[in-house]
């Protein structure tokens, strides 16, 4: 009575670690069939029990292998599951054949019929070719019957040391699976159930020639023939940059920058600042809201913390684009708007109104025409385009590495000159010029000369204080004239009853229209929302040591 207790507790922890999967594999029989071309067909049949309800099962296949320390990468083809839907996918190292319906749960016990061809799994060693094998490895369940056919192309003559079968962990060899050559087959079943993670791995070593091998693979750098002409095209395209540009430079070289009290006629702050450092920037923009103030269009008033902008006429009918875009929506709800109101408002203008700034420049013939028409046409920036997406058509579909390489920096070669500062005409030459001898004079005028500036010219801090934004350096020119005795601007007063008749001083003016927090209210835009959410060859290294992977239910 003892003994028949005993027995039934072995009996109970032996079925709970069996079924602590919540399914068996009954019987697995493996068909492998070599070919003498190096490719190997796998026809699997695993009949399994499930106790809880799965979908079915996974079957893991390697993608690659480690021979001598390099990796071998592993193709997979002809995939089939016979009566099951089944679905190939990738996963860390392994392509998965998950079988069943993610909607479908199954009980009892079914039977996979699966069939699979593998390349580029044999081992090809100086003196040999090995072919070894997991027919069992990793499953996460006990397997309790295993049968396998191992079936070679033709006979050929080999020594008992030549194959064995390995079982056990991974790096055991163990002998619970038996083993029998009879003419061109191995055939061997299972003779104690397989342990959840164990593994059983045969292996035979062939003579050298027996299967054919693949052709060595041909370094990159003697396979590419085609890199050299990329890299011609490249040279080429630079020398020809450089020449198209070279005009610009010996005027450069050869100009001197004179002293400039006031900037060019006929040139807004915006397009001052954006050509001056050929970039667009949002305080060009900010700086035509003085602009607008000093010619009558607006008035700007200090409030209660706020800064107002109050409309008295509108803009010519002849102002540029950009010029009107801003304005219009600056007052597009009433004729006098507090910048506060205007957050989240006017990103979307702004962005818009630098394209038509930018547009507005290419027109006042500033730059080179024929530079213009070549490296600033569509067409200069489509040839980039296909010299991008032609170095990864020759990379994926031909392999030529160095050629993909140059190809590539050739497309990039493109978009560098795209993006590069135009060649400026002779008047764009000259005009930038004067803006040098303008931005220097604001840096470092002499207190003389600026003294009889202000004398001849009432409105001259009005006039160039938008340019001194335009041009970065508003802050320093402020503190510079607050040293001298004059008045905030006259475009600049006080909002509302409280304040009286009273006058805002220079520093008053100074501190209040603060250009980094209208530049900020400006470029605000609304929070985007986010959603939840072995050796080379043969070597008999134990169990699991071979090619072919595991599964699971699922």
């Amino acid at each position: 009575m003892k003994y028949l207790s005993t027995l039934l507790i072995i009996f109970l922890c032996s079925s709970s670690v069996i079924w602590s999967q919540g399914y068996i594999i009954n019987d697995y029989d493996v068909q492998v069939e070599l070919s003498k071309d190096g490719y190997f067909d796998v026809h699997e049949v695993i009949t399994v029990t499930f106790s809880e309800k799965r979908r079915g099962i996974m079957r893991n296949i390697p993608k690659k292998i480690k021979v001598d320390g390099q990796t071998q990468r592993i193709k997979l083809s002809n995939v089939n599951v016979k009566d099951y839907e089944y679905k190939l996918i990738n996963e860390g190292d392994d392509r998965i054949i998950r079988i069943g319906n993610k909607s479908t749960y199954i009980t009892g016990t079914h039977s996979y019929d699966i069939s699979y061809r593998v390349y580029n799994a044999m081992l090809f060693a100086d003196d040999h070719t090995a072919f070894q094998y997991n027919l069992i490895s990793d499953w996460d369940t006990a397997v309790e019957n295993l049968s396998y056919t191992v079936t070679l192309p033709d006979y050929v003559d080999l020594s008992d040391d030549d194959y064995l079968i390995m079982t056990g962990d991974r790096g055991e060899m163990q002998k619970h699976v038996s083993l029998k050559r009879v003419g061109n087959k191995f055939i061997g079943r299972s003779l104690l159930p397989i342990e959840p993670q164990e593994n059983v791995t045969i292996a035979i070593k062939l003579p050298v020639s027996y299967i054919d091998r693949p052709p060595a693979p041909v370094p990159f750098y003697k396979k590419d023939k085609l890199w050299f002409l990329p890299l011609g095209l490249l040279f080429l395209l630079i020398n020809f940059f450089k020449k198209s540009r070279q005009n610009t430079t010996n005027i450069h070289t050869g100009a001197s920058i004179q002293e400039e009290h006031f900037p060019p006629s006929e040139f807004s702050p915006a397009m001052v600042g954006a050509y001056y450092d050929n970039k667009v920037n949002t305080e060009d923009v900010i700086a035509l809201l003085p602009y607008w103030a000093e010619k009558g269009y607006i008035k700007i008033l200090k409030g209660d913390d706020e800064l107002y902008f109050n409309k008295l006429m509108e803009l010519d009918r002849d102002a540029p684009e950009y010029q009107r875009l801003i304005f219009d929506n600056l007052f597009l709800s009433d004729d006098t708007i507090i910048l506060s109101e205007l957050k989240e408002k006017m990103y979307m203008h702004l962005h818009k109104a630098k394209g038509l700034l930018h547009k507005e420049l290419l027109e006042k013939n500033l730059y080179d025409e024929d530079y213009l028409s070549i490296f600033k046409s569509y067409w200069w920036l489509a040839i980039g385009i296909i010299l991008f997406a032609s170095a990864f058509f020759v990379a994926l579909a031909f392999q030529l590495v160095i050629t993909a390489v140059g190809l590539f920096i050739l497309s990039i070669a493109t978009f560098v000159m795209y993006a590069k500062e135009p060649k400026k005409s002779d008047l764009g030459i000259r005009v930038h010029n004067h803006l040098k001898g303008f931005k220097q004079f604001l840096e470092n005028s002499p207190q003389e000369t600026t003294q009889r500036l202000l004398d001849e010219h009432p409105k001259y801090f009005e006039h160039i204080y938008p340019y001194a934004i335009a041009l970065g350096i508003d802050k320093t020119w402020l503190k510079k004239m607050n040293t001298y005795n004059i008045n905030a601007p006259y475009w600049y007063g006080y909002y509302g009853t409280q304040y009286g008749n009273a006058s805002p001083s220079f520093s008053d003016f100074s501190k209040d229209f603060d250009i980094p927090e209208i530049t900020s209210v400006f470029t605000s835009a609304p929070a985007a929302t986010t959603g939840t959410g072995s050796g080379g060859g043969f070597s008999g290294g134990g169990a699991g040591g071979g090619f072919g992977g595991g599964g699971s239910s699922w």
